[in-house]
């Protein structure tokens, strides 16, 4: 029989090693894994996908626009290029057979695509009607460059000419032409230029303007109410005074300083209010060629220069102030 004692004691726990089938502790407590670590994984996995999603949206994905529009810009044709802004396309130039690279072909004045496009006339042709007068000259003192007529253009061709500006629009270099051979003809009416430093004088037409460089040995002429370049040199048309050799002759001047050579120049003689003078055309340029008028006095030479010949509707304004050249 147990006492009270033996009665009151029990096993609390097994001792280790005694269990038998069935086990369930072996004497160390059971491993738990801790909550921190769930968040801390459940964090990295989310950044990852934070991260990836990034990367595809901004080097993968494509926006609606991109899945519209395919990237064929390689291999677009450009059907509409119009390389020289003259109203004509590349592919209309080749179809007239004029110059992709130049706005005025035939050197009238007129764009090519004006001439095609608004006048009627030939961009191939410098004088379309063959009347004497080019093709621009004739449309800006409102005569036809289709007929060789006396008379002024009819009111339906001067109706089409208006309803062609308005559809197409001019193109350079017509507009500076229909300016400048319009009031071609004003050069007596104009203004009269006169340098005193060097004792010469010259017509100015009323569209054209004058300003002096160096002391009055440079002179520029450009179109009036325009920003002209800085540089004198740049200006449309220009004096210069240069030196020559004493007993030197003006022919024999200008042969040192441009000496032949280039066949495209056009030598020739030329005389003025009885002044007998030097003439070159064609003397090719870094961007177009010159033509270049040469009167001497005494040991001085006065040179006259067209910078760019193909400048149409300069050359008349050019010839004219060279022909009103006169020394005082």
């Amino acid at each position: 029989m147990k006492s009270k004692k033996d009665e009151l004691e029990f096993d609390v726990m097994p001792a280790p090693g005694n269990l038998g089938p069935g086990k369930i502790f072996d004497g160390q407590p059971p491993k738990q894994t801790p909550k921190l670590r769930y968040w801390l994984i459940f964090g990295i996995v989310v950044l990852l996908g934070v991260l990836s999603y990034l990367v595809y949206a901004k080097y993968f994905a494509q926006t609606p626009e991109d899945a519209k529009v395919p990237d064929i810009t390689v291999n677009r044709p450009a059907g509409n290029a119009d390389s020289d802004k003259d109203g004509l396309t590349d592919a209309e130039e080749t179809r007239f057979a004029t110059d992709r690279a130049k706005a005025d072909t035939d050197g009238d004045g007129l764009a090519d695509g004006d001439e095609v496009n608004i006048y009627g006339s030939d961009p191939l042709l410098y004088d379309t009607d063959s009347d004497t007068f080019d093709d621009g000259r004739e449309i800006a003192r409102g005569f036809s460059p289709l007929t060789d007529s006396k008379g002024a253009a009819q009111a339906a061709e001067l109706k089409k000419w208006a309803d062609g500006i308005t559809k197409f629009g001019l193109h350079e270099p017509t507009p500076t032409t229909l300016k400048l051979k319009a009031a071609a003809s004003e050069a007596e009416s104009g203004t009269t230029y006169e340098n005193k430093k060097f004792g010469y004088a010259i017509a100015i037409p009323t569209v054209l303007a004058v300003r002096e460089g160096t002391e009055g040995r440079s002179v520029g002429v450009y179109v009036k109410d325009t920003i002209p370049d800085p540089d004198i040199d740049f200006d449309p048309i220009t004096l210069t005074a240069a030196v020559k050799v004493a007993g030197q002759t003006l022919q024999e001047w200008v042969a040192t300083q441009y000496p032949p050579g280039d066949e495209s120049r056009i030598f020739s003689e030329i005389e003025v209010n009885s002044l007998k003078g030097q003439q070159i055309r064609g003397i090719i340029g870094e961007e177009c060629a010159a033509n270049k008028t040469f009167f001497a006095k005494g040991e001085s030479v006065f040179i006259i220069t067209l910078r760019c010949n193909d400048l149409a509707s300069f050359v008349e304004l050019y010839d004219q102030i060279v022909q009103s050249f006169k020394f005082q």
